[in-house]
């Protein structure tokens, strides 16, 4: 389902997607041959910080936050990262928590919806 490890996304979901920089990449996925979802990867101080994350209204429910998130955290182990963090809306950080991931840090805000920071440490 996971297609690409882009660094300037063709197209995707997402009309905030920032140009990418050294540490900035993309990650899409394609129902068939169709873009369906994307999440920005933002790598420093040894973590690999998901951001943006975005799947198209018609594909919610079908897994792919799910599939986005194990291809991140296999990223992360491939270049020994040593955690994946990320900044989810908080009526959905009860399914990142049953991914592994626990909370990090106080509760905040994203655009006006209330969030909550998590963190998936990786066993290298």
């Amino acid at each position: 389902m996971v297609k690409a490890w882009v660094s300037v996304p063709a197209a995707a979901p997402s009309r905030l997607l920032l140009p990418p920089t050294l540490s900035t990449r993309y990650l899409l996925a394609r129902m068939g041959s169709e873009p369906a979802a994307a999440v920005r990867l933002h790598s420093g101080d040894d973590v690999l910080h998901l951001e943006k994350l975005s799947v198209l209204p018609r594909f919610r429910g079908s897994g792919l936050t799910r599939r986005l998130f194990e291809a991140a955290v296999a990223i992360a182990r491939v270049h020994g990262v040593s955690a994946v963090t990320a900044e989810v809306y908080a009526r959905h950080h009860w399914a990142w928590q049953r991914w592994g991931a626990r909370i990090s840090g106080a509760p905040g805000w994203i655009d006006g919806v209330p969030a909550v920071p998590l963190r998936f440490d990786i066993r290298n």
